[in-house]
């Protein structure tokens, strides 16, 4: 389920205009979906260190020419 991070009441989902979002009925606020950012930024860093984990090339510089 998921709570709101300001008072941790449950989140109502709406959908408006093409879109989905989520909207607290005790704060009367539209908020973010935390669970789904989190996963986002969390699969996000585990692409960036594979990434990184990859030997680079490397590039010589020729000063001069």
């Amino acid at each position: 389920m998921n709570t709101c991070p300001c008072c941790s009441e449950p989140l109502l989902r709406h959908a408006q205009r093409g879109r989905i979002y989520w909207f607290c009925p005790h704060c009367h606020q539209e908020m973010p979906n935390l669970s789904t950012l989190i996963l986002a930024n969390s699969q996000a860093a585990v692409l960036t260190s594979a990434d990184n984990s990859r030997p680079k090339p490397q590039v010589l510089s020729y000063a001069g020419f």
